[in-house]
């Protein structure tokens, strides 16, 4: 019994290992689920006349579908891999706008079959004068319709020459390194801030004062509870795109536009916000409270240097978000008027203006709301609209929008 066990066991573990090698599949098997062309019974219908005209015609099915083994195959399969045989392309591709756009997580990117066809690849355009400008012309039309001719004319490269496959356009990379640098600073000097005003109020003991009053209207803490809610989804979809995709972020892009115009036209609009707007305005008292700030107690006002710098930013850095996003969701209107190269360079604001956001909020308003110790575990003008102070008076508190 032992034996005849044994050789069950190997007769199993042979079979399955044949199984699992892949045998050479003709093109004549695919034919009867694949040909037809828009008739064909089972599975993507191929064109057997252009797929022979084609450069990959003399080839067989699986030296691009490498994982059919056998027949019937699944029916779902992987995406056929270019770069295993068009290494360098696939390289140079990535650094083009069309590849940029996938790396990005864009569900619209194209890919390599968008412009070179799947079953009908022709050859690559090497003709020169009217010839190139037609083939061209045709292939990009298919997405972009109204500035094919445009795009066709500025030569807008595709695959660029070897030895650039690592390099982003020079205006990009000049925008990446003024944002380096401005984060750095900005985040910097946030911090140095926070240390020092952390440090004075630890060494102060002093009554908390009453209520200050009412600062935020309830009108201020709708509008504040909504940026909350879309910056949270922005900030994660946008830096998790990979994982979210991009519809979600574009709804809450466009959202937070309509909340930022909601904002300018209540606020510039009507007596009351054109009198908040006095107030957050910058002056000589501000800066007067920041050297005192640090070195001993400013002046007790309803908006202080803080909330005016987040205010301010929140302001700027959502005119800056809104205006690059826009530009990026309406890349085709765009591309009527201007070089792709303003698209790359609005991406590139748009990604490092957020992370800009993202930081600001976790050392500067993050300190202001919770950290500081006169307001600590939280400020709660956000949820009540007013300010309930532990230590002094001279606290800052949430902003006020």
């Amino acid at each position: 019994m032992n034996e005849q066990r044994k050789i069950a066991i190997g007769l199993a573990l042979l079979l399955a290992a044949t199984a699992t090698v892949a045998r050479e599949i003709e093109n004549r098997e695919c034919l009867p689920c694949h040909s037809g062309g828009q008739t064909a019974t089972n599975g993507p219908a191929v064109n057997m006349r252009d797929y022979t005209k084609s450069v990959h015609g003399s080839g067989d099915c699986i030296g691009c579908h490498t994982q059919i083994r056998d027949l019937p195959h699944p029916a779902k399969l992987e995406k056929v891999n270019c770069a295993f045989c068009h290494e360098s392309a696939a390289e140079s591709f990535l650094t083009s706008a069309h590849g940029r756009a996938v790396q990005r997580g864009l569900d619209r990117a194209p890919n390599c079959a968008a412009c070179h066809g799947a079953h009908d690849i022709g050859r690559c355009v090497e003709e020169d004068g009217a010839t190139r400008s037609a083939l061209l012309t045709s292939r990009c039309r298919h997405c972009h319709r109204g500035v094919e001719a445009r795009l066709v004319a500025r030569n807008v490269p595709i695959h660029v020459p070897a030895g650039t496959v690592t390099k982003q356009p020079t205006a990009v990379r000049w925008v990446a390194r003024f944002y380096l640098v401005l984060i750095a600073v900005v985040v910097g000097l946030m911090a140095v801030h926070n240390l020092l005003d952390f440090l004075r109020k630890l060494r102060r003991r002093a009554p908390a004062p009453p209520d200050d009053g009412l600062r935020l209207t309830v009108w201020m803490r709708a509008q504040h509870f909504v940026l909350i809610v879309l910056f949270v989804v922005l900030a994660g979809t946008g830096f998790g795109h990979h994982v979210f995709g991009t519809r979600l972020h574009h709804v809450a892009g466009i959202a937070f536009v309509v909340l930022f115009v909601t904002h300018l036209v209540t606020t510039i609009g009507t007596r009351r916000g054109r009198e908040h707007l006095k107030e957050l305005r910058p002056g000589r008292q501000d800066w007067r409270d920041l050297t005192a700030a640090l070195g001993g107690i400013p002046t007790e006002r309803r908006w202080g240097y803080v909330e005016k710098v987040e205010y301010w930013s929140v302001l700027v850095g959502g005119f800056v978000i809104s205006a690059t996003g826009l530009v990026m969701l309406n890349a085709e209107t765009v591309l009527r008027f201007v070089p792709v190269i303003w698209c790359d360079i609005a991406w590139a604001i748009h990604y490092y203006e957020a992370w800009l956001a993202v930081l600001a909020v976790l050392v500067w308003h993050l300190y202001a709301v919770v950290l500081n110790p006169d307001v600590f575990p939280m400020n709660p003008a956000w949820l009540t609209g007013r300010r309930l102070t532990r230590r002094g008076n001279d606290v800052t508190g949430c902003h006020g929008k």
